[in-house]
């Protein structure tokens, strides 16, 4: 009888995503890898804090909600209130390359696009809207981010601390801005930026809590 109150995923996304934003806002805020603002990396930078706030909140609702029908239409609202907003970090078109810099990604996307398009093209002179290229990125860096939390996780159970649980993401997010192997393998560089992340990780915790009861 209680099921008909629920709360429907459309609008529990819709409650989740103003966290979302503040989380990744935050972590742009401390920008621990130094950006200048209005250079490309700093806006790689502002896309890959928001693309990864929003791929954590998505994390927590799966591993939060029983129900994975549910879970899963919560997620895909979320994607796309992500994506939406994302056309606000530069207007008109953008290279894709200078949004996807690391030759893993570009390749992922070449290999598996969302835009058939996209699988004939030379992806270092195409351009698109940003948004179009979030939407690309998001099915690449949630498998990601899916590997690299199981690799945390794996490393807390180790009992190597609590930040453990974010060094793997952290360091990929280093290289997805980057494509700097040496900055995404700098312990310190990544130890902090795992700290910075935590506070947010805690905070979309308690909202995804909050917002599935």
């Amino acid at each position: 009888m209680f099921g008909i109150f629920k709360k429907s995923p459309e609008r529990i996304a819709e409650a989740l995503f103003p966290d979302v934003l503040e989380a990744a806002d935050n972590i742009v805020k401390h920008n621990h890898l130094q950006f200048t603002g209005g250079t490309p990396g700093h806006t790689r930078f502002v896309i890959g804090a928001h693309l990864f706030s929003s791929l954590v909140c998505e994390d927590t609702v799966m591993s939060g909600n029983p129900d994975r029908v549910r879970a899963l239409d919560i997620c895909q609202h979320l994607k796309e209130l992500q994506i939406a907003a994302s056309s606000r970090f530069s207007t008109g078109q953008v290279r894709v390359r200078d949004i996807i810099v690391w030759d893993d990604e570009l390749a992922q996307v070449r290999r598996h696009p969302i835009n058939p398009k996209l699988a004939e093209a030379d992806l270092n002179s195409v351009s698109l809207p940003v948004a179009e290229i979030v939407r690309e990125l998001h099915v690449v860096r949630l498998s990601r981010m899916t590997t690299d939390i199981f690799k945390g996780a794996t490393a807390m159970q180790e009992h190597r601390g609590p930040l453990a649980l974010l060094t793997p993401a952290c360091s990929t997010l280093i290289m997805q801005i980057t494509a700097d192997m040496r900055k995404a393998a700098d312990e310190g560089a990544v130890a902090g930026f795992a700290a910075s992340m935590a506070v947010q990780w805690m905070l979309l915790q308690t909202s995804v809590q909050e917002a599935l009861k």
